[in-house]
């Protein structure tokens, strides 16, 4: 997964959840970005050999939508003539042969929660848009999909303010774990 540009610093997450899960487990990542995260957690779920639908939610906006200076950081990504960052997505997963463990889904989060059970989720990553009315967003649309006693997490909760203060006001305090960069909730 390392050479896959992006960001993930949350192994110890994704273990945690892939070890805790029993077959039949829904996991949902929302943030995708090229598939980085996304192509370490299906390789756990593939390596434990147990049953987990795996969701991944992201819109996969065109390249030609990011700064001049995200654009710069990422000069070597393999882009397709339309900027489909979906289409380079897909290509990574295939490359490491995980795209079977993988359910993408090309929507805005509210929307792809929409196509899910209530208390059915038994993971969530939240790791989409990092300003807090974004994420309060994410944790409201998802609030009732994800099961009593399950795992919330999500990344850069101490390097984006905008993401703490979602944290910080959906959940009850002294509840919000953190693990690096990241928070975990086990409600």
């Amino acid at each position: 997964m390392k050479d896959i540009p992006g960001w993930f610093n949350f192994a110890d997450i994704y273990d945690k959840a892939v070890k805790d899960a029993s077959d039949g487990a829904v996991f949902v990542e929302l943030g995708a970005f090229l598939g980085k995260s996304t192509a370490y957690m299906a390789q756990k779920i593939k390596e434990s050999g147990k049953i987990i639908d795996f969701y991944t939610v992201d819109m996969w906006i065109q390249y030609a939508t990011f700064r001049r200076e995200e654009i710069q950081d990422f000069a070597k990504i393999k882009i397709y003539s339309d900027g489909s960052l979906f289409r380079t997505f897909i290509q990574n997963m295939c490359d490491r042969e995980v795209l079977p463990f993988i359910k993408p889904i090309q929507l805005p989060s509210e929307l792809a929660a929409n196509l899910f059970k209530d208390f059915s989720v038994d993971f969530l990553f939240v790791d989409a848009a990092h300003n807090e009315h974004a994420v309060t967003r994410d944790l409201k649309a998802w609030e009732r999909k994800v099961k009593p006693g399950s795992i919330w997490a999500g990344h850069d909760y101490t390097t984006h303010q905008g993401v703490r203060l979602a944290v910080d006001e959906f959940f009850v305090e002294g509840v919000v774990q953190t693990i690096g960069s990241s928070w975990l909730v086990q409600l």
